[in-house]
């Protein structure tokens, strides 16, 4: 079946469920051994599918009440989405078990094993410490209860497990997908470009975004014109004026603004800058020569004052400074990739039947 074909039937298919949550086994043996899909000639039954469908269900629900907290949501789920996944990690999954078995990728020595089945319990059980926080905030529940609950959502040991070697098991798939990749001085380029490029827009788009990559862990691969480093020293207090004054007399006369016995901060700043604030970034914009400082400014909390230490020189970073970085990001991207694109072709060769309408 060809992709595109595959994911016209899965879209039909999803759309009459649009508006389905939980979904739920009749009580009847033959209802969950219904096929819901074939990938290769394997069934996939209902019971297994509902299984997983719950599960993602569930972690959708979990991440966009997480995304609501910080009004980054509404809270809602779609799940014709999940549905449509759900579906497309079966055959996914399935294509990767042929793929794997035919290349003899499946095969794990015990130490493997008892590796995976570790990390499993360890998953497993930090699974179930999400699933009493949302169920069980204010009991204690007992094994049982918690395990059923998390059985409800599809969490068992065995799913835990299943999905760790699958991970193992895609992880050697890709390694034989992207065994030739390499990567030359050309792809570094434009990768390096691309990094310059992007940098360049959001530092021109945001005053405050130099200073933040600066001081924080980003790479900086382009440093734009038009900002100048100062040095602010705060005191806090209704009575920090007088302070401040006698330390902007200090620093005056040519004390480091780090001798002055008070806590220095940093700061990249250029028109409409509002860090520290607003106040303090427009009166260090408007000195006129380097080494000199700015008045007491009042604040929220107390009173500052500003240095204006030096101009900042736009520059772009050469590959040969970032080279080792960039190799290693670029190379995985290449790899995946790689086996992005063999996922693509074992996928289009696979034999898949779609039933979700017995999902009724």
């Amino acid at each position: 079946m060809k992709k595109k074909t595959l994911f016209i039937l899965l879209l039909a298919a999803v759309l009459t469920f649009s508006g389905c949550s939980s979904l739920v086994l009749r009580d009847s043996d033959v209802d969950a051994r219904q096929t819901i899909l074939t990938v290769n000639g394997e069934h996939i039954t209902k019971q297994r599918f509902v299984n997983l469908y719950n599960y993602n269900l569930y972690t959708e629900q979990q991440y966009a009440q997480l995304l609501a907290q910080f009004g980054m949501s509404d809270g809602t789920v779609d799940t014709a989405n999940v549905l449509q996944n759900t579906a497309q990690s079966f055959i996914s999954s399935n294509v990767i078990q042929h793929k794997a078995a035919e290349l003899g990728l499946d095969q794990f020595t015990d130490e493997e094993k008892a590796a995976m089945d570790a990390d499993a319990e360890t998953q497993y059980a930090e699974q179930l410490e999400s699933v009493k926080s949302v169920y069980f905030a204010d009991s204690d529940p007992s094994d049982e209860e918690l395990e059923a609950a998390a059985r409800n959502e599809g969490i068992t040991l065995e799913t835990v497990r299943a999905s760790v070697e699958q991970n193992m098991v895609e992880d050697r798939l890709k390694e034989y997908a992207s065994r030739d990749v390499t990567v030359d001085d050309a792809a570094l380029q434009s990768a390096l470009d691309e990094k310059i490029s992007a940098q360049k827009e959001r530092f021109e788009n945001s005053a405050n975004a130099y200073n933040t990559a600066r001081n924080g862990s980003d790479t900086i691969f382009y440093t734009p014109a038009g900002y100048r480093i100062i040095q602010v020293i705060e005191l806090t207090g209704d009575d920090a004026e007088a302070e401040v004054k006698a330390l902007i007399d200090r620093a005056a006369q040519g004390e480091a603004m780090h001798s002055l016995g008070a806590e220095v901060r940093e700061y990249a700043v250029r028109e409409g800058s509002t860090l520290p604030s607003a106040d303090v970034a427009n009166a260090a914009m408007a000195l006129n020569e380097a080494g000199s400082v700015t008045e007491a400014i009042q604040t929220s909390g107390g009173y500052a004052f500003a240095k204006y230490v030096q101009d900042v020189e736009e520059a772009t970073v050469t590959l040969e400074a970032v080279r080792d970085e960039l190799y290693d990001e670029t190379l995985e991207t290449a790899r995946t990739d790689a086996y992005n694109a063999a996922m693509t072709e074992w996928v289009n060769a696979a034999d898949v039947q779609l039933y979700l309408d017995r999902l009724n």
